[in-house]
């Protein structure tokens, strides 16, 4: 009977692994439909497609496989979502195509499918453009605009361009206006300012290289006429100074359209010929310098109006006689110390020579990018003539420059310069940290998280706070933030209006900053907690001490002094004849878990070994059953 029973089990058995491997050998079945065999570029296509035996656990993909006429590929994965049956691309480039499926299985086996192959033609689709010039005469003031719009091609498109005026004799224009554009319709606007040829200059290509070559550039011309031009004079009063005297240069213009900003430029030679440029924007018809030193020099006047007009005179030459009483306007600046660490003080002190008091005296720091190109500047002020030093607090750790910039009341100016490196804290380091859950906390049935903040630059910032989670459960990669210091170690003890049941695991973290803005991440290794944590409210109920009940003292019989001293053997457990009830183990394990006070020991240390234990537990539960 027995071996019928095994017989008909394992035949069961065997059917249903045979379903199983019928069911898992079903193979799965995709039909894909093309919406055309053959298009042509710039068109779009779709497939569509039918699933069939697609198993709950298989994996999806699919990609278009565009041919060159190389045979080269380019692989373009499906956009839409596999499931809906249907994707589609557009066609810009390629000479065939076909749409690919494949089907992963859950137990790994690959499946492909593909469509029919499409053909692409190859039809011409260069660059256009259309557009050009709103007009191409006009007057000065007037605001010509540049369109373009580009078809065809694969968008987008980059479109380089300038704008400026043709000066005569030079066959190249200013570059007015430089850009960009990557749009297929745009435009730029633009005033002429001077009578002449305004020039457009541009070269086109699309995203595959169509198009113009990058230095084959395309123009528009438009032809500006002026009815109201700037007609002016100008002159110096003399032509040879004195190097304390000033060299005055004056002018009358008409034409134009007011309001006027005329600028002049004043250029000085020493006697090796070196240049020094200074410019001037003044607010009449006349300007003044005072050279104080050099050979000669010259003046330029440029005016521009309110329609964008620009005329700009020659340039009227003098020369300088004589020997300044003052000299020129220089000095020396120094750093005391050279080089300090962040957050103390660092004194700049300067004396100046030459030039005309009183000075108007301003100052900043300079901290340069690596390449020199820029800087971002620190510190700035004012000073007063007769100041020679001034301390700043250094905040910014790198090397920097620190700038006095001088002028004298005569319109001379220079700059003095001196570096100056500002260390970080070398000894501190960068900012790291340390966390961890006191051991020794745990043994007295506390919860106590420390940290302690090493290297960074202070003042901290330090939030921190617990985690708790359950067996079983996934692990926190976080904290609840439940106090925020700034302290560079210390400890937290758990605080919560809510803790949890216990046992739990638990994490400490913290989230510490320093006064750069490094910032480090911390969490502690996890513990479990089996002991009930502490629940402070506004009127707290004080927690029972965490201490073991004391014993009653064991007595027992005295017995003869022995001659020879036995072989000593452990004790065996005491026998009692309380009887044992439920609200006993309720009652030790309430003990052992939350330290409450024990009513009766007799029920509590039945295994007779020293201590409250899950010995006692297990004693008490076996004598229950039996």
């Amino acid at each position: 009977m027995k071996r019928t029973v095994v017989f008909f089990m394992a035949t069961v058995l065997l059917l249903s692994l045979l379903q199983g491997s019928q069911a898992i050998l079903i193979e799965p079945k995709i039909t894909i439909t093309l919406s055309s065999d053959s298009i042509r570029v710039s068109d779009e296509i779709s497939a569509t497609w039918e699933m069939e035996n697609i198993g709950p656990n298989s994996t999806l993909s699919a990609e278009w496989l565009i041919y060159d006429q190389n045979g080269a590929v380019n692989r373009i994965k499906a956009s839409g979502y596999l499931y809906g049956g249907r994707d589609t691309i557009t066609i810009n480039t390629g000479a065939s195509g076909k749409f690919v499926f494949s089907v992963t299985t859950g137990l790994g086996f690959v499946h492909h499918f593909e469509s029919k192959t499409f053909t692409v033609e190859n039809a011409p689709n260069h660059l256009r453009l259309a557009g050009g010039a709103d007009m191409t005469e006009m007057e000065v003031g007037q605001e010509v605009q540049i369109s373009w719009e580009f078809t065809g091609g694969h968008p987008p498109y980059i479109i380089e361009y300038m704008m400026g005026m043709m000066l005569e004799p030079l066959p190249v224009p200013t570059r007015d206006i430089v850009g960009e554009s990557t749009l297929g319709k745009d435009s730029v606007r633009y005033r002429p300012w001077r009578a002449g040829v305004a020039q457009f200059s541009y070269t086109a290509r699309d995203s595959i290289g169509d198009g113009d070559d990058p230095k084959e550039f395309h123009h528009v011309f438009v032809k500006a006429t002026d009815n109201n031009p700037i007609k002016f004079s100008a002159g110096l009063v003399a032509d040879d100074i004195h190097p304390d005297a000033p060299a005055i240069f004056n002018w009358s213009f008409t034409g134009g359209t007011a309001p006027f900003t005329p600028i002049v430029f004043w250029y000085i030679y020493d006697k090796d010929g070196q240049v020094t440029s200074i410019t001037h924007y003044p607010t009449g018809q006349e300007d003044r310098l005072i050279p104080r030193e050099g050979v000669g020099g010259e003046a330029v006047l440029q005016i521009r109006d309110d329609d964008g007009r620009v005329v700009q005179s020659e340039a009227y030459p003098f020369t300088i006689t004589g020997t300044s009483a003052y000299g020129p306007l220089g000095g020396s600046i120094t750093a005391t110390p050279g080089s300090v660490t962040l957050r103390q003080d660092i004194t700049f002190s300067w004396d100046l020579s030459g030039g005309v008091p009183p000075y108007a005296l301003s100052y900043e720091s300079r901290l340069y990018n690596p390449e020199k190109t820029s800087y971002t500047p620190y510190h700035p002020g004012t000073l007063s003539s007769d100041e020679r030093q001034v301390t700043i607090k250094t905040a910014v750790a790198g090397q920097k420059d620190f700038v006095l910039m001088v002028k004298d009341s005569a319109g001379a100016d220079t700059t003095l310069t001196t570096t100056y490196t500002v260390n970080a804290d070398q000894e501190a380091g960068p900012l790291s940290a340390s966390i961890w859950i006191d051991p020794a906390a745990l043994v007295r049935e506390e919860l106590v998280g420390v940290w302690k903040i090493e290297g960074g630059t202070p003042p901290y910032v330090v939030q921190m706070g617990w985690n708790f989670w359950e067996t079983g459960e996934a692990m926190p990669d976080s904290f609840s933030q439940q106090e925020e210091v700034d302290l560079a170690q210390g400890t937290l003890r758990y605080r919560d209006f809510f803790p949890p049941k216990t046992p739990v695991n638990a994490l400490f973290g913290i989230l510490a900053t320093d006064a750069n803005q490094d910032v480090r991440y911390l969490l502690s290794a996890p513990v479990e907690v089996s002991f009930s944590l502490a629940n402070p409210t506004p009127a707290p109920t004080p927690k029972p001490t965490l201490t073991a009940t004391p014993k009653a003292a064991v007595t027992t019989s005295p017995t003869p002094t022995p001659t020879a001293a036995p072989t000593s053997t452990p004790a065996p457990a005491p026998t009692t004849t309380t009887t044992v009830t439920l609200a006993d183990l309720e009652k030790l394990i309430d003990h052992l878990v939350n330290g409450t006070a024990l009513g009766s020991e007799q029920n509590a240390d039945a295994d007779g070994v020293e201590g409250i234990t899950i010995s006692d537990v297990i004693w008490l539960i076996g004598r229950l059953v039996n």
